[in-house]
């Protein structure tokens, strides 16, 4: 389905940093989508079965870079459906995927930065020239559970309805806007997608924050380097 995005949702955007649809995949799109990021948090999450809880650490590392993991999800995270709605709101284009996450629950946070308090995503990941991101809720719904209700209320600094409420939504980004990543690994009945988008002029830097600094590093990458086709792909023109 395509997304009306007007001249008010665009200066909503401008204004707020985000924007929130609520019907953002369709029934077959989010049931393709759950059953595909079920397998990817059994694969490539294996703590989650129970044996031993996970930290947030682990989430945000064992959960990048899906979109190479399975076919259904990587039709998803390169959709031009959502990359067409990322350049009506930003007026960037070409669009090149950043970097594509699952988050789901987790235990006590170790990665002190990242989970302290909210951060933006130039604040955690290693790119200069973010043009935004689209955060998805694929399972649970706010008020479910107490550490979703907390998701619901906190929403991404203090706004509620800022974080999906439900399957199927979802919140579009600005890089400056702070997300609360420890209520978003709070709840494990919860998962979702977040896909960052960089600018045709993005390029790789040094981040400290960033729970995974060295994935560009092995495709080539230096501090500096224009970041290309190799593992960043066009995903609108």
């Amino acid at each position: 389905m395509r997304l009306f995005v007007d001249q008010r949702s665009c200066h909503y955007f401008e204004e707020q940093g985000y924007i929130h649809f609520e019907n953002l995949l369709s029934e077959k799109q989010l049931l393709d989508a759950t059953g595909a990021a079920d397998r990817l948090v059994a694969r490539k999450m294996p703590l989650a079965n129970g044996l031993k809880p996970r930290s947030p650490d682990d989430v945000m590392t064992c959960g990048i870079g899906i979109a190479g993991e399975d076919d259904v999800m990587g039709r998803l995270v390169r959709s031009r459906h959502l990359a067409e709605v990322v350049y009506e709101l930003t007026d960037e284009r070409p669009l090149r995927l950043g970097r594509d996450v699952l988050l789901t629950g987790a235990k006590a946070p170790t990665n002190l930065y990242l989970f302290e308090k909210p951060r933006s995503l130039a604040d955690v990941i290693c790119y200069q020239g973010m043009a935004g991101a689209v955060l998805i809720r694929l399972r649970g719904e706010a008020g479910e559970q107490e550490a979703d209700r907390k998701i619901s209320e906190q929403g991404i600094r203090g706004q509620t309805g800022a974080i999906p409420p439900k399957p199927g939504a979802g919140v579009f980004l600005a890089p400056t806007k702070e997300i609360d990543f420890a209520a978003l690994t709070a709840d494990p009945n919860s998962i979702f997608l977040l896909i960052v988008y960089l600018t045709d002029r993005a390029v790789y830097v040094a981040n400290d924050a960033d729970p995974t600094p060295y994935g560009d590093k092995r495709l080539g990458y230096g501090v500096g380097d224009r970041l290309r086709e190799n593992g960043h792909p066009i995903v609108w023109r």
